[in-house]
């Protein structure tokens, strides 16, 4: 079995918003408690950037906030239209299939983003996808791995995680016993951390490629 993540994993924001559209209604509507409110979105099935904005509104300042709502949809969607994927998924997958793996995405994912796994045409090659806003669970918390492993039916040692995300994609996972291997973004040298099975600079699809080529 392997997990896939997906932005930065499998697929990638062209053009993305420095900060990003949801932390700049937060930061507009001075909420107290981002990473409550990010956990919040994130883990729960908001169906539209309405909602989402409407949940904000409600646990923020009382002023004028059209403006911002406003901005936030437009950023949404500016970013939602020029999410890609990245060259060397596709590859990536076909070898993975082709070796026998059944195939899982596992990722920390609104809904509304969640749409472009879809029309990129890249859900015929998972046999199911486990988003937070569907399953409630966000990594790393513990929950979301033992999701994986029940959901999966296997044995931790027989799932690898591919991710690129240090905690998330590697210590999490790794820590139960999980094949974890991420993608070091930062191109710096890094020691490879406890719990991690495999870290390579590449991009996330060429580390797991090559760490197969490795075991064989």
């Amino acid at each position: 079995v392997s997990t896939q993540s997906t932005w930065g994993t499998l697929i990638n924001i062209a053009n993305p918003r420095h900060p990003s559209p949801l932390l700049q209604l937060l930061a507009d509507l001075q909420i107290e408690n981002m990473d409550a409110a990010i956990s919040k979105i994130l883990s729960t099935s908001f169906n539209t950037d309405e909602e989402v904005a409407g949940y904000v509104i409600q646990n923020g300042v009382d002023i004028d906030y059209k403006s911002k709502l406003q901005t936030f949809k437009e950023g949404c969607q500016q970013e939602l239209q020029s999410v890609e994927i990245i060259p060397q998924t596709i590859p990536m997958l076909e070898i993975l299939k082709n070796a026998g793996y059944r195939l899982f995405i596992v990722a920390n994912c609104s809904k509304i983003y969640a749409e472009p796994l879809q029309s990129l045409g890249l859900l015929p090659y998972f046999e199911d996808v486990l988003l937070s806003h569907s399953t409630g669970y966000l990594k790393p918390q513990p929950e979301i791995y033992q999701h994986v492993i029940e959901k999966v039916g296997c044995k931790p040692q027989e799932i690898m995680w591919v991710g690129d995300h240090i905690v998330q994609d590697g210590h999490g996972p790794g820590r139960i016993g999980m094949l974890s291997i991420v993608y070091n973004k930062s191109k710096k040298p890094v020691k490879l951390p406890t719990h991690l099975s495999y870290l390579d600079s590449t991009c996330a699809a060429e580390t797991a490629v090559k760490y197969l080529k490795i075991q064989t």
